[in-house]
């Protein structure tokens, strides 16, 4: 999964938020069927891209 990530990143992203990227990507792998988590990390994950 974090090859597929990887891949669609761009290299130019801060290395801290592709940290805090992998982390929200890990917490959503342990918790598939909460769709409320889902939402809120995808979130987090947008903002640290826009913050790149």
């Amino acid at each position: 999964m974090e090859e597929a990530l990887k891949s669609t990143l761009q290299p130019e992203i801060n290395p801290k938020n592709q940290e805090k990227i992998a982390v929200e990507k890990e917490i959503l792998s342990i918790y598939p069927n909460d769709k409320a988590k889902e939402k809120k990390l995808e979130k987090n994950i947008k903002k640290h891209l826009a913050k790149a």
